[in-house]
Parts: structure tokens; C-alpha cells; sequence
């Protein structure tokens, strides 16, 4: 069976339980010795100054830009398309390195002074996927042997176009039966 509480201690553990509870500003939890946040700010200022590099390339790729990243002294670009990726690595990456070297001070400001290599990549979640569609067999009552006696240019060539896509289903549909 629960214990009752004794009226008499109440107020006694409702203060110590507001004392816990009290809220504080946030400059007292920023400036709190008991909270590390030096990482915390420094990942922040990393992405920032990661973010900023993205200004150095040209606008049509500044577009497809997901993020930028560093891992192991390589600055890493996730591009939306391999196109994107592609021509950043064949036309840009060695420019934009060497750009770095050669302007410390901006590197110092983009948190970016150990680079050795920059490099561009899709992710997987954006590759597209090649799904192989099947051959499928086409009815067609015409075998395409129609006398096309049309006199307009572009009419006739719309029945020309039908009929060679009447051919080239034939075509397939015997493929098929070989198979």
C-alpha cells in the first residue's frame, strides 16, 4: 500500500523540486562551466565556412549542391545529379584546390587550411535506377503494306511515321516468337 504524504514536509520538497526546475536565460547556459559547448559551436562554424565554399563555384552547379563536408583532409561535394558531380571533378575540383592553396586567408576563414583534395560525388539516394522494362507484344491488324495517297506534306508524313511504326512492331513481335 502507497505511503501518504505528510502534509508538514510538503512544502519543504516542492521548494527543492522548483529549485531544480527553475528556468534559466540563455546566457547562463551558454556561459555554464558545466556544459561543453566548444565542439558544439566549432561543427557549427565548420559547416558555415563549408557553406560558403559553395559561393566559389559557378551558379549552375551552386544549384546542385546538397551539402559539403570534410573527411579525412578531402573536401567532399554531394551533388543532386552525377552530371553535376561529373563535370565539378573533370572541369572545377583542380582549380578550386588551388585557388585555396593559394589564398590562406580565405581557407583560414572557411575553415578549410588542410585540404588536400576536393572532390565531387552523388549520393546513393540520388542515383537513379534503371528498372529494364520487358518487351511487350503489340496487336497490329495492319501488316503495313497501306498505299498512302495523301497530297499534304505533313499529313503524309504522319501516315510514313505510322507505317514505320507498324514495320518496326512487326518487326519485334516476330523477335519475340523467336524467343
Amino acid at each position: 500500500m502507497p505511503q501518504a504524504l505528510n502534509i508538514n514536509t510538503m512544502p519543504t520538497i516542492m521548494a527543492s523540486f522548483a529549485s531544480i526546475f527553475i528556468m534559466k536565460s540563455i546566457k547562463e547556459i551558454l556561459s555554464s562551466d558545466s556544459l561543453n559547448h566548444t565542439a558544439v559551436f566549432k561543427k557549427n562554424g565548420l559547416q558555415k565556412g563549408h557553406a560558403n565554399f559553395k559561393k566559389l563555384l559557378p551558379m549552375h552547379l551552386q544549384s546542385c549542391v546538397l551539402f559539403i563536408f570534410v573527411r579525412n583532409e578531402v573536401l567532399k561535394i554531394a551533388f543532386s545529379s552525377t552530371s553535376a558531380s561529373s563535370e565539378y571533378n573533370k572541369f572545377y575540383a583542380k582549380d578550386n584546390l588551388e585557388f585555396l592553396k593559394n589564398s590562406q586567408e580565405l581557407a583560414r576563414m572557411l575553415n578549410l587550411e588542410s585540404i588536400i583534395k576536393c572532390e565531387g560525388y552523388t549520393p546513393r539516394a540520388n542515383l537513379l535506377t534503371y528498372i529494364k522494362i520487358p518487351k511487350l507484344r503489340v496487336i497490329e491488324s495492319s501488316k503495313g503494306t497501306f498505299p498512302i495517297i495523301l497530297k499534304d506534306k505533313k499529313l503524309r508524313a504522319l501516315m510514313e511515321r505510322y507505317k514505320e511504326l507498324v514495320l518496326h512492331n512487326l518487326r519485334i513481335n516476330e523477335e519475340l516468337d523467336k524467343e
